[in-house]
């Protein structure tokens, strides 16, 4: 992807973002505060660490990845305590990255699957960033905790099919 398609992934982005905000929510618990701040801390100083860390080794447009993207919703939905900006990541990377974490797992025992997390088990990428990619493993469960705290939006399989098309479709531009 070269720098011009930059400011259409960011237009695409922010209007399949806006379309999953602007309707009314549903199934949203109301309340006070659902995610406690020590969640909201703790999640917000591991994004702080990963996101200078990608983007040295990795540079900007790893944060199209899906999985990325769902990390950097997360961080919008707990502190937030939106329903649309956690339902919508989970939807979309709740069965991939559960295949990722069986690859991982194969891959751990010697049998590979796919190959997917090959680069976790190779040595010429520093230990710091292959722990720092452990978060393939539990964000998909964290985001089901964050739906379970917040509430399920029933737009967000919509919403994330078309964030999730624009992002192909501009990716290989």
């Amino acid at each position: 992807m070269n720098t011009k398609t930059l400011p259409v992934v960011g237009t695409i982005i922010g209007a399949a973002l806006i379309y999953s905000l602007s309707a009314n929510k549903v199934f949203e618990i109301p309340g006070p505060a659902r995610i406690p701040l020590s969640v909201k801390v703790l999640y917000m100083v591991f994004v702080a660490v990963l996101v200078p860390c990608y983007l040295r080794i990795y540079g900007p447009t790893n944060f199209l990845y899906f999985c990325d993207l769902a990390l950097l919703m997360g961080l919008v939905a707990v502190w937030t305590e939106s329903s649309s900006w956690a339902s919508m990541p989970t939807v979309g990377i709740l069965l991939p990255q559960t295949f990722w974490c069986v690859d991982l797992f194969g891959e751990s025992l010697g049998f590979r699957m796919t190959g997917m997390t090959a680069y976790m088990f190779e040595s010429r990428s520093p230990l710091f960033l292959r722990i720092l990619s452990l978060f393939h493993v539990w964000l998909p469960y964290f985001l089901l905790w964050t739906v379970s705290r917040l509430g399920y939006d029933r737009r967000a399989f919509l919403a994330w099919t078309v964030l999730s098309s624009a992002l192909v479709i501009v990716c290989y531009l």
